[in-house]
């Protein structure tokens, strides 16, 4: 079952360095391939909230890896 984005920004504090690295990696692979304007500014804004708490935590650099179009952390 995928993870979409509306039910893991409010909660990301539960998540795992590593989810939410995951979740950041797929959501910018689905922003770069899908074909909608509104599906590619909603993957974008999930990857910024995914950054910010990432950042928070220290990790000021997401390490570079193959997202999963649609894949947990999408919208």
């Amino acid at each position: 079952m995928t993870l979409y984005d509306y039910e893991i920004l409010d909660k990301l504090e539960t998540f795992s360095n590593e989810d939410i690295i995951r979740f950041h990696q797929n959501a910018y692979h689905t922003k770069c391939v899908c074909l909608g304007h509104k599906k590619s500014a909603r993957n974008e804004n999930a990857m910024i909230q995914y950054a910010e708490e990432l950042a928070r935590r220290g990790i000021t650099e997401i390490p570079k890896g193959e997202g999963v179009f649609n894949g947990d952390g999408t919208s």
